[in-house]
């Protein structure tokens, strides 16, 4: 949008020097018309002269300019019209851009944390703590507060193998290599439950609502519903080797 009246001359833009030569050179050549009379070499020596000394053009220059010049295309550019557009029109919408750190924010000591491809040992609830499972013990970091508090410990030669956080987060599922599954109250620090029939180590988990899927090192799936007495409501054998990773559809 140009500012100010159209037709009042934008002195920012005008070049007074240039301007009265131009008007004085007019008035001379209208005179004795020495422009029409030039010879070609003489008018061939003028414009390598004005090259050599970086003179403007006077045939492309205005007395008066009314309005600020159109920026120039950048080398190579096809349409020349789009500079014009570009420079009439602003996009109202600017594309965000994502700024991904180079640093990590913060390092957790994880000694003891078992170096297997197949087990899922961490996880984050929607109340910002971290669930870890080192060896044996499973741990909860706050991310709020900074805490860190030893949630279990199993007993005898078994190791945590998963666990998953419930979608609203006050519910920790915790499996181990034996084939169980617990469930933790985080709120108060007590175990709520236990679950077998898996026959081998519990490598996955994952939450649809209160139907609990479980994932084995022997290809097969148990879901079960942790409300009722009879937990386990379906299962599936399609796989042959391990489940290591398991996820429900947003749909259910």
């Amino acid at each position: 949008k140009t500012p100010g009246d159209r037709f009042i001359p934008n002195r920012s833009n005008t070049d007074f020097d240039l301007s009265y030569h131009k008007l004085v050179r007019e008035t001379l050549n209208q005179d004795d018309n020495s422009e029409e009379m030039m010879s070609p070499s003489k008018r061939e020596y003028q414009r390598v002269l004005q090259e050599n000394l970086d003179m403007p053009d006077f045939s492309s220059t205005r007395v008066l300019s009314f309005n600020a010049k159109v920026p120039a295309a950048a080398d190579g550019h096809i349409n020349s019209q789009k500079v014009l557009f570009s420079a009439s029109k602003h996009s109202a919408t600017k594309k965000a851009v994502r700024h991904i750190p180079q640093m990590p924010e913060r390092i957790l000591d994880a000694p003891d944390i078992m170096n297997d491809y197949y087990l899922n040992l961490v996880d984050w609830n929607t109340n910002n703590q971290l669930a870890v499972a080192l060896g044996t013990r499973v741990y909860i970091w706050d991310a709020l507060t900074g805490s860190i508090t030893e949630l279990m410990n199993m007993e005898g030669q078994s190791y945590v193998s998963s666990l998953k956080w419930i979608s609203e987060g006050n519910y920790l599922a915790i499996a181990n290599s034996n084939g169980d599954v617990q469930l933790w109250d985080i709120e108060h620090k007590k175990r709520s439950r236990m679950m077998g029939g898996n026959r081998s180590r519990v490598s996955s988990l994952s939450w649809n609502q209160y139907i609990l899927s479980s994932g084995s090192r022997d290809g097969s799936i148990f879901h079960s519903d942790v409300r009722v007495s009879d937990y386990l409501v379906a299962s599936s054998n399609a796989h042959t080797q391990e489940v290591c990773g398991l996820t429900w559809s947003p749909d259910g």
